[in-house]
């Protein structure tokens, strides 16, 4: 025997009696229990998950066209009544956020229905963007609800009022 080269590897090696032994079968798969029965019985019920695909994602949109409607009412209402643009920006902020969320309700919904080809991958990020934009509507209606409603609100509507006064010079000469 000689010695072992430290230049050679072990790939080129000849095969040795162990590796020329056929490899054992694998043993043969258990019989079909609840599992594999629950499974079938999803694949024959696919129309509905099919059907629920889609309607959630719809009743989504519509509940986020609602709610963007609502935050531009709120946005527009706030503006009327109290003319504060702090307030005012973060309702409108929360309408986008809504509406484009809502928009990618609807992008969901047709791809799910096969209308358009919408790649996987592409739909999962729209799904997360949507997830996003729902976090940050819901900051900034918060936000614009404690600014203009709370005792906090009324001190951050104190430093914004000055802040638009030193701002816009011809808005202090209307009050």
């Amino acid at each position: 025997r000689r010695p072992r080269s430290t230049t050679r590897s072990k790939t080129c090696r000849p095969p040795t009696r162990r590796s020329r032994r056929r490899r054992r079968r694998p043993p043969p798969p258990p019989p079909p229990g609840r599992a594999e029965a629950l499974l079938g019985w999803v694949v024959q019920s696919a129309p509905a998950l099919q059907a629920l695909r889609v309607a959630v994602p719809a009743l989504g949109l519509y509940l986020l066209a609602s709610l963007a409607r609502a935050d531009a009412k709120r946005a527009r209402a706030e503006w009327r009544e109290k003319q504060l643009r702090s307030t005012t920006l973060l309702f409108w902020l929360a309408a986008m956020c809504d509406a484009v969320d809502a928009l990618i309700h609807a992008i969901v919904v047709v791809a799910h229905l096969h209308v358009v080809h919408v790649d996987h991958h592409a739909l999962h990020d729209l799904e997360t963007y949507g997830v996003y934009l729902a976090m940050c509507g819901f900051a900034f209606m918060v936000g614009g609800e404690i600014a203009s409603n709370n005792r906090v609100g009324r001190g951050i509507r104190a430093v914004t009022e000055t802040f638009d006064h030193l701002v816009h010079p011809e808005h202090a000469k209307a009050h």
